[in-house]
């Protein structure tokens, strides 16, 4: 018994493992478990670093270039998601250098003036050798100034209310007191017509304004009239100077109170004070009044 366990003591000992140790030396060392390297061992591994670092910078720039396209997908697509819908976008492209130094100044007005003698239909020759007009280059509405300068001479008005040689518009110089009540330029309430061998005077159904008055006589109708702020067909008038009157006519009769001038079958008669016409009078020749 003694013996026995003696044996199975020993087999646990120290003399077992130092013997496995020996053994796995043994093996170890076994020159079969060497492995020979190649002779180009070297250059296959330097090669496969190299091919490792291509890939990666391959990954990393394939990685950025993917980055940019999709910011600039991104751009574009909320660009096209703030135009509003069907209108699409129109750019303006800037003029060249030389066409906006050309532009940059604006062209000078221009300042025209009409020739005498040249009008408007239906405008005297005295009012337009009396009127300068501009005109702007942009084409705007001309602008009509009044001067001062007095009407030339032989210059004829085709005012409305210009006191003609022979009457003042529907109303003409021998017109029966019947014929000038048709006419209606008459007050409604005008008086009766003349008594025989006599002169009477009408007031104008319009007002006072150009004409103040006629005068008509029961044998020679209408003989006179007496104006306001009517012109004769020579632009003369109330407020005109003596200067404009005798530039007006050549052949003018000094009266005591101005000036008298033959016109057809009638005599414009002007008075005059301190160089000024105060009065104008149409009159029939011969003045039966």
């Amino acid at each position: 018994m003694d013996g026995q366990g003696e044996d199975l003591d020993g087999v646990g000992g120290p003399d077992s493992g130092e013997e496995l140790d020996v053994e796995l030396r043994r093996l170890f060392s076994d020159d079969r478990l060497d492995v020979a390297p190649r002779s180009d061992a070297g250059e296959r591994i330097v090669a496969g670093a190299r091919r490792r670092r291509r890939r990666r910078g391959a990954l990393v720039s394939g990685a950025a270039t993917l980055a940019v396209a999709g910011l600039v997908a991104g751009g574009v697509l909320l660009g096209e998601l703030g135009k509003p819908e069907g209108k699409p976008e129109v750019q303006i492209a800037a003029p060249p250098a030389a066409d906006r130094a050309t532009t940059s100044h604006l062209a000078p007005s221009t300042r025209l003036e009409r020739p005498r003698g040249e009008g408007r239909a239906g405008e005297s020759p005295e009012a337009q050798a009396g009127t300068r007009t501009e005109r702007t280059a942009s084409g705007s509405e001309p602008k009509s100034t009044p001067t001062t300068a007095p009407p030339a001479r032989g210059t004829v008005m085709l005012a409305e209310s210009a006191l003609r040689h022979d009457g003042y518009k529907e109303l003409r110089l021998g017109m029966r007191y019947e014929q000038a009540v048709a006419t209606g330029m008459l007050t409604s309430d005008a008086q009766p017509p003349p008594p025989d061998g006599s002169c009477m005077r009408y007031a104008l159904a319009e007002g006072a304004d150009a004409i103040e008055d006629v005068v008509i006589s029961a044998e020679h109708g209408l003989v006179a009239f007496n104006a306001s702020k009517a012109r004769t067909t020579e632009g003369v008038g109330a407020g005109s100077s003596e200067g404009q009157v005798q530039a007006a006519y050549d052949e003018l009769t000094v009266e005591t109170d101005g000036y008298s001038v033959a016109v057809g079958n009638a005599r414009y008669h002007l008075a005059i004070s301190q160089g000024t016409v105060m009065r104008l009078r149409l009159l029939a020749q011969p003045w039966p009044c």
